[in-house]
């Protein structure tokens, strides 16, 4: 299968919007931060983290033809 440009774009924008809001929450001193932006910065770390790996699998999968059993695998393949 070919590489779907959709998928792509949608999780690329996963992953700007991570960053976009971790850098928001970071702006502040972590010991100033409330308990709900410390949640928030470890969701989006989450959603980051899961956005790059789909980004990598796919990729791996339809662009390069790898089958990597994991995600660290796939970051060092297609690396």
């Amino acid at each position: 299968m070919p590489v779907d440009v959709d998928l792509v774009d949608s999780r690329v924008n996963d992953v700007l919007e991570a960053i976009g809001e971790l850098g928001r929450i970071t702006s502040k001193d972590f010991s100033g931060m409330s308990v709900n932006e410390r949640y928030s910065m470890r969701y989006n770390v989450i959603v980051l983290v899961e956005a790059l790996a789909s980004l990598c699998l796919h990729l791996a999968l339809e662009h390069y033809g790898l089958k990597p059993r994991s995600y660290a695998e796939c970051f060092r393949e297609v690396s």
